[in-house]
């Protein structure tokens, strides 16, 4: 049966990975995280745990006081369940939504760095660590479930002097898990206009591909009744995708479509889990809408099918 210590344990990995990155990194933030006499890192329980201050380390470990002066001061995080949904304990498909409480105290970190600085530091580390990760595995005995997340920005809490953390600020975020069984994510499709890289990518908030084929009814020779059959005489590919618009590449090349009606086939990089490789195609453009509404951010849904 799935775990919920499972998916703790793994935003504990990657929030401490995300801290060490940053200090590796050097600059103010590195100096905050890491000052040469205070260290921090995260500690995640599942539906509740022991709350734990600091360490003593030398670099190899907790150690007594008398060996060093150096500390790793804990952020001790809560993570529970607010509500699930599936087909069973042993589901295909199944679904919940958790909350991810972030206890930060407010002491000085040294070198004129200001409290507050901590907090927003901690922010950008959680930030950083759930928008570079959301997919991921997790096995159940001998069944794998692919698992997505969705992320929302942390809520900042009352400044409050609370018992064994003292004065503190709580961040609360909200995070949901999507899990299917041998499941393939969204985020494994990838799109790309004329050149193979991160400048040409298509950054599509929905995206669906098709082949669709054309058919001729035929009598058989053999037929008693004269009902017919299918001969499949062609295919054609297409695909279609929406996305926001933005000033990039991808969408210069839409407008141009758009405004001056250009034909000329596009070179079209698809890549999916089912390949190794990307697959090239050439496409051209077959519809396109832009539709904007109030103050919201403009949007653009694209069709293209094969070309010769």
């Amino acid at each position: 049966m799935i775990d919920i210590s499972h998916f703790a344990d793994k935003i504990e990995e990657l929030l401490n990975a995300e801290i060490e990155t940053a200090i590796s990194a050097g600059g103010k933030t590195s100096e905050i995280l890491d000052n040469g006499k205070v260290t921090y890192e995260f500690r995640v329980y599942a539906d509740g745990g022991e709350y734990k201050d600091f360490d003593y380390i030398d670099g190899q470990g907790a150690i007594s006081r008398e060996q060093t002066n150096k500390i790793v001061r804990y952020i001790n995080c809560e993570f529970d369940t607010t509500g699930s949904r599936s087909d069973g304990v042993l589901s295909v498909e199944m679904s919940f939504n958790t909350r991810f409480q972030v206890m930060i105290p407010l002491i000085n970190t040294g070198r004129g760095a200001k409290k507050l600085e901590l907090v927003n530091t901690i922010r950008q580390v959680i930030d950083n660590a759930f928008r570079l990760n959301t997919t991921n595995t997790i096995v159940d005995g001998a069944t794998t479930y692919t698992y997505g997340v969705l992320y929302q920005f942390a809520d900042t809490g009352d400044r409050v002097k609370r018992a064994e953390i003292g004065d503190s600020i709580i961040l609360t975020a909200f995070l949901s898990y999507f899990l299917v069984q041998d499941g393939v994510n969204s985020a494994s499709f990838e799109l790309y206009f004329d050149q193979y890289d991160e400048a040409h990518r298509v950054k599509f908030t929905r995206l669906g591909f098709n082949r669709g084929s054309t058919n001729e009814s035929v009598v058989p020779s053999d037929s008693t009744n004269g009902a017919g059959k299918n001969v499949t005489t062609s295919t054609v590919f297409g695909f279609n995708f929406d996305m926001p618009l933005r000033n990039g590449y991808v969408d210069r090349a839409i407008a141009s479509y758009l405004y001056d009606g250009v034909k000329t086939p596009r070179t079209v990089y698809l890549k999916t889990p089912y390949k190794e490789d990307a697959t090239q195609y050439s496409m051209i453009f077959s519809d396109v809408s832009i539709n904007a509404e109030t103050t919201k951010f403009a949007s653009v849904a694209v069709s293209m099918v094969e070309a010769l």
